[in-house]
C-alpha cells in the first residue's frame, strides 16, 4: 500500500489485508489509532512524516521492519507498543519519544537512541524481553520510570555521562544484568531502580560521584551483590536499599540517614563510617 497524504485518527484500523505501507513525501502525519490492531501488517516505510501520534501501530502483532527517516520529531504513546520489530534507528531529528512507545516489542534486540533525546519515558522498552544492544546518547539527563523493567536478555548497558538520575523501577528484574557502572552525574537513584536484578554482582560508582540518596529498595534481591564502594557525596540510603543482598561489609563516609533494614544481611557492627548519633533508630530489623 502507498500512501501520499496524512492518515487521519482511526482510520486503518483493524485492516488485516495491509501487510507492507511506504508512506510517501506528502505525508507529515500519522494519526492516533491509525493502523491500530493490523495483524498483517509486516512493514513500514516512512520517507517525510514528523509526527507519529498516539497508538499509531500498537498491536501490529507481525510488524517487524521499521525504517523511519529523518526529519521525524515525535513518536507518541503507546506508538509501537507490542509489534514484532527487531531492529531500529532512531534518527536524530527525533526530539521526544513518549511512554511506553515501544513497550512489549517482545522481538527487539538492537534499538540506537537519537543524540537528540534528553530522556528516556516513562515505560519505554518495558517488557522488551529480547533487548541485548541499546546505545543511550550523551545527552540524556533521566532514565524515566520503568524505562527497562523485564528486559530480561540485558547483560550489560552503559550509561551517559551526562546522567542525573535513574526512576523508580527503571532496571526492575533485568534478571541478566551483571554490571552497571552509575556515572558521576547521577545524584540520585530512584526506588526499586535495580530491584530483582538477580545476576548483579559488579556496582561501580565513578570517581568524584555526586550520589546523594540510594532510594526504597534500590538493589532489593540483588542476591550475587556481595561488595559495594559507597561514593564520599552519599548522604541518604533509604529503607530495603540493599535488602536480600549478600553484602559482607559497609563503609560509609557522610550518610546522615540510614533507613530501616537497608542492610538486613549484615551485622550493625561492620557498618562503619556513621556515628551512633546519626543512626536512624531503625537502621537494622
Amino acid at each position: 500500500m502507498f500512501i501520499n497524504r496524512d492518515v487521519k485518527d482511526c482510520e486503518y484500523n483493524g485492516r488485516n489485508d495491509i501487510e507492507k505501507i511506504t508512506f510517501g513525501p506528502n505525508v507529515r502525519y500519522i494519526g492516533k489509532y491509525a493502523f491500530f490492531n493490523c495483524e498483517n501488517l509486516k512493514e513500514v516505510i516512512m520517507t517525510n512524516v514528523e509526527t507519529i501520534d498516539n497508538l499509531a501501530f500498537k498491536f501490529c502483532l507481525r510488524l517487524c521492519k521499521v525504517i523511519l527517516n529523518d526529519g521525524l520529531i515525535l513518536i507518541n504513546n503507546s506508538a509501537f507498543y507490542g509489534t514484532d520489530i527487531v531492529s531500529l534507528v532512531i534518527p536524530d531529528s527525533v526530539i521526544k519519544i513518549e511512554n511506553s512507545a515501544f513497550q512489549h516489542c517482545k522481538s527487539l534486540v538492537n534499538i540506537k537512541l537519537p543524540n537528540s533525546l534528553t530522556e528516556t519515558s516513562n515505560n519505554l522498552f518495558f517488557g522488551c524481553v529480547s533487548l541485548i544492544n541499546i546505545i543511550i546518547p550523551n545527552s540524556v539527563k533521566k532514565i524515566g520510570p520503568h524505562t527497562f523493567q523485564f528486559c530480561n536478555s540485558l547483560v550489560i548497558i552503559k550509561l551517559p555521562n551526562s546522567l542525573m538520575k535513574i526512576g523508580n523501577s527503571a532496571f526492575y528484574a533485568c534478571e541478566s544484568l551483571k554490571s552497571i557502572t552509575i556515572p558521576k552525574t547521577v545524584k540520585f537513584i530512584d526506588k526499586y531502580c535495580f530491584d530483582h536484578c538477580y545476576e548483579l554482582s559488579t556496582v561501580n560508582f565513578e570517581e568524584d560521584s555526586q550520589l546523594k540518596t540510594i532510594g526504597v529498595f534500590a538493589f532489593g534481591g540483588c542476591v550475587k551483590l556481595e561488595n559495594i564502594n559507597f561514593p564520599k557525596s552519599l548522604t541518604r540510603i533509604d529503607k530495603f536499599a540493599f535488602v536480600c543482598c549478600p553484602i559482607k561489609n559497609v563503609e560509609l563516609h557522610n550518610v546522615t540517614f540510614i533507613g530501616y533494614g537497608a542492610f538486613d544481611n549484615i551485622n550493625e557492627d561492620i557498618v562503619d563510617g556513621l556515628d551512633e548519633r546519626d543512626r536512624c533508630v531503625s537502621l537494622f530489623d
